[in-house]
């Protein structure tokens, strides 16, 4: 089996020419790459100059700095085009399938330049028996909507559909079936074919005894991961395809959901021919879930505009109306392009286009500002769109995960440069702790149980709170739309009652978590600040003099998960036949109300408690960050206390030189954080 990534892409001097066009928009990340080196060789150089007792500080700090990689999340509508968007920002045109059957693709992530398992180059995960029994027995998610609704008839239907996938995918798989389940399938190479073996299907199943067969495993597939070397990026992206928001038995809905529960970009992909109707409730639901400045919306497909150049700031305005009018107005950051036109100009192949194609992409160069470009390559890439979404990929990054994990290092190193140094003062002046190993356990312990009684109860009553509204609003929004379908149904019968808008519930209970961790935030620094000028105040206790330079710096906030169940899909939001015959399937207005405000409590009640559960996760670690960082200076402390020799070899490593290189270090991390930010 040929290597994907060496056998079947354009040549390499091909490639090399492309990736120039990545370089040229990356300029962010390969600053943040910049600082993620300058806080490297600061800890290499620490490394060496480590007392005994502190050397095992560096180990997780280094391989954060050195295994960083951004999660980035595409999400949108089947064949707006996010796949093939996926593989030219991998600099692999066509290396995942984009026109297939799209309800069959799974979750796809491409990983470049991050670290990988050994010998592993692929590895395909499929759903346990408990997925796959809960789909073959109670239909899924969707299976459970319906049945919940009391839709007979769409209950069938799904049923239907089931039974053919499963007596489907056992002829193709045979006994292997209810093997596979569960388990995993690894290789050290990957190639188009094997790829389309796991994420999609063809429209016709080949026999059981072609192994290559296109979607042999896509039924029973929940993720594929693929590792990649691309050149043109200065740090490791992980880009995530998910399936399109319409997957019709929701199997695949919670494994979109987690995939952006860790994502440091959200990218929405709309169609542009579509643009002004794509954003539809599933993607609006989606939109819901994400904290805004990380979400960015590409409109693809200008391609398929007569005119891009007339139509783009139409649609521009029509999109923010429409967000606007969602309660999402602060999401600002939409960008347009093709996906097709960037495919062109990456490959050099200006007849992969159609003549429609060429002509809107001339267009567009033709109105476009700036030097005009002689080489088609440089043409179609200006008029892509691509430029700005790795600009705009670049700058979110650096401003979230990236900026995260270089202010957590810095702090860190800093208060390991900061201590060591102090202890290195006490010792040229032939200072020793004034506290024993005993007395200062039990002071950090005495701090420790103030930090635990601030979490108890400071915080918590936050999260209480929270729970709070969040009940509060569910039971509010769920009494107020059965007394309006009530009303309705008097005035116009129950034709004119399908609709239960439950966006508002959605954009409600967002504010609340929004307020809700931004005031954890706060009351964070405030902790946070009071225990390290705590470890400040012992550590002087502890040397005097010695350390009345010591500076250190407080944990920063850690990144907070977004309220992914607010991207659920509830029977509400099922705007279809099947929500209208369970409305029509009631013979007075009063059973209507009443039987809805049962449905939909239910269904509410399940979204809240996952978002109570999330919220509870951000108390939890914001606690652990408190409680991490007591532990770190605890150990700190200790060895302190514990005094013991401060060279490993004072003959080649004088007591002198090593406090002037500790000097030096602290001044550098002191520059470095003046000018951390990017």
């Amino acid at each position: 089996m040929r290597d994907y990534v060496t056998a079947d892409t354009p040549g390499a001097d091909e490639l090399e020419n492309s990736f120039q066009f990545f370089r040229q928009a990356t300029a962010s990340m390969a600053e943040l790459r910049s600082r993620f080196e300058t806080l490297g060789g600061l800890s290499e150089r620490i490394s060496q100059l480590l007392p005994e007792g502190f050397e095992e500080q560096l180990g997780e700090l280094r391989s954060r700095l050195g295994d960083f990689a951004a999660p980035i999340t595409f999400v949108g509508q089947v064949k707006s085009g996010k796949t093939a968007l996926v593989n030219v920002l991998a600099g692999s045109p066509g290396l995942l399938p984009s026109d297939v059957n799209p309800w069959t693709s799974v979750v796809t992530t491409l990983h470049l330049n991050t670290p990988r398992p050994r010998n592993v180059r692929a590895e395909f995960a499929f759903f346990d028996q408990t997925e796959w029994e809960d789909l073959i027995q109670e239909g899924g998610r969707l299976g459970a909507l319906a049945r919940r609704a009391r839709a007979d008839d769409e209950m069938m239907q799904i049923r239907a559909q089931i039974e053919e996938m499963y007596s489907k995918s056992r002829e193709r798989l045979g006994r292997n079936f209810e093997l596979l389940l569960g388990n995993r399938h690894k290789y050290d190479e990957f190639s188009q074919q094997l790829i389309e073996r796991y994420v999609c299907l063809g429209d016709q199943y080949a026999s059981p005894e072609q192994g290559t067969a296109q979607g042999r495993f896509a039924d029973i597939t929940r993720s594929a991961d693929l590792y990649m070397e691309v050149t043109g990026y200065p740090i490791g992206l992980s880009l995530q395809d998910t399936p399109g928001v319409n997957d019709p038995f929701m199997m695949r809905e919670q494994v979109t959901l987690r995939s952006m529960n860790n994502a440091s970009i959200c990218v929405v992909v709309l169609s542009a021919a579509q643009a002004m109707n794509t954003v539809d409730l599933a993607l609006i639901q989606l939109l819901c879930a994400l904290e805004s400045r990380r979400v960015i919306i590409f409109v693809n497909r200008i391609d398929e505009l007569r005119d891009p150049a007339r139509d783009i700031p139409v649609i521009r305005e029509a999109l923010g109306i429409i967000l606007r009018d969602r309660g999402l107005g602060d999401i600002t950051t939409i960008l347009f392009g093709s996906a097709h036109w960037a495919e062109a100009a990456l490959t050099g192949k200006p007849d992969m286009l159609s003549p429609a194609s060429l002509a809107a992409l001339e267009a567009m160069v033709a109105a476009s500002p700036g030097p005009a470009h002689s080489l088609f390559a440089e043409r179609a890439w200006a008029c892509c769109g691509l430029a700005a979404l790795l600009g705009a990929i670049g700058q979110t990054i650096a401003a979230s995960s990236g900026c995260q994990v270089i202010d957590d290092s810095w702090r860190r190193l800093n208060n390991l440069v900061a201590t060591v140094r102090t202890r290195h003062l006490a010792s040229s002046a032939l200072a020793v702790s004034q506290l024993s190993e005993v007395q200062t356990r039990a002071k950090i312990g005495n701090l420790r149980h103030a930090v635990d009684s601030y979490i108890d109860t400071d915080m918590t009553a936050l999260f209480s709170h929270l729970t709070e509204r969040v009940r509060q609003s569910s039971s509010d929004y769920v009494s107020r739309m059965a007394a309006d379908l009530l009303e309705r149904a008097k005035e116009n019968g129950r034709a004119g009652v399908e609709t239960c808008d439950p966006m508002q519930l959605r954009m409600r209970l967002r504010t609340a978590y929004i307020r809700y961790t931004n005031e954890m935030r706060s009351f964070f620094e405030d902790i946070s600040d009071g225990t390290c000028q705590a470890m400040m105040d012992l550590y002087s206790q502890m040397l005097g003099e010695a350390a009345a330079d010591m500076q250190l710096q407080a944990p920063a906030a850690p990144a907070l998960p977004p309220p992914v169940a607010l991207g659920r899909t509830i029977v509400v939001d099922l705007q279809t036949t099947r929500w209208k015959a369970w409305m029509a399937s009631h013979i007075n207005s009063k059973g209507l109300a009443r039987e809805y405000h049962s449905l939909v409590e239910a269904e509410v009640s399940s979204i809240s408690d996952e978002l109570i559960a999330t919220a509870r996760d951000t108390l939890s670690m914001m606690a652990r960050v408190l409680r991490d960082f007591l532990d770190e200076q605890e150990s700190f402390a200790l060895a302190i206390a514990a005094g013991g020799s401060l060279s490993r070899d004072p003959l080649t490593n004088p007591l002198i030189q090593r406090q002037q290189a500790l000097e030096e270090l602290s001044r550098e991390l002191r520059q470095f954080g003046e000018r951390r930010a990017i």
